[in-house]
């Protein structure tokens, strides 16, 4: 059975947290460069739609689905940029050395988008809010 397919929150916080992982040197994408590609959506929302290379709608679609994210981090007391910062912090950087382009997701990241996927079960696609979910389900 094939996965469900990404909103658009869910696929550019992947390709943000496939650069993260790129970019710090790591071996695999974990759970937490997802959710660093989460919280990361914010700084997108405050480029124009052509700097971010979506259309206006898809902007809209992103915008109206990081709000979800955005209020349970209001009411939680969570600041989105401190959050990314201590995450980015606390995970330093790893040391694999890339022979090959292709990153591949961690055994508990695909664990996450697999759980992502059961709370997406009502759902047409897999949106930040499950990927969250999924990942607040499962800390570290």
């Amino acid at each position: 059975m094939d996965m469900k397919k990404l909103s658009i929150g869910s696929s550019l916080a992947w390709q943000i947290a496939a650069n993260e992982a790129n970019a710090g040197n790591f071996q695999f994408i974990e759970k937490e460069h997802i959710l660093i590609g989460i919280l990361s959506l914010e700084k997108l929302l405050m480029l124009s739609p052509e700097k971010v290379g979506l259309k206006t709608q898809d902007l809209q679609r992103l915008k109206l689905e990081y709000d979800l994210i955005a209020e349970l981090f209001r009411k939680s007391k969570i600041d989105a940029t401190q959050l990314r910062r201590q995450l980015r912090k606390k995970m330093g950087n790893g040391n694999y050395e890339r022979a090959e382009e292709v990153l591949h997701r961690s055994k508990i990241c695909k664990e996450i988008f697999k759980q992502s996927e059961e709370y997406a079960k009502a759902s047409k696609d897999i949106s930040c809010l499950h990927l969250f979910a999924a990942i607040m389900g499962a800390p570290q």
